[in-house]
C-alpha cells in the first residue's frame, strides 16, 4: 500500500505534476507581467506629470 501511495506522489494519476506545473505557470507569468507593465506605466505617468507640475511652480 505504501509503495503505490509513494509511486503516486508525483502525479495527478495520468497526468504528471510537471506538465500541470508548466501549463498553469506560464499564463500566471503572462498575468504578473501585464499586472507590473501596466503599474510601472502608471508611476511613470505620474512621476512625469509631478515633475511638470514642480517645474511649472519655479516659473
Amino acid at each position: 500500500m505504501w509503495r503505490k501511495v509513494g509511486e503516486m506522489a508525483d502525479t495527478t494519476g495520468r497526468i504528471p505534476l510537471w506538465l500541470i506545473g508548466t501549463v498553469t505557470g506560464i499564463p500566471v507569468i503572462g498575468l504578473i507581467g501585464i499586472f507590473f507593465r501596466v503599474h510601472i506605466l502608471d508611476w511613470v505617468h505620474l512621476y512625469s506629470n509631478r515633475r511638470d507640475q514642480i517645474g511649472n511652480m519655479k516659473k
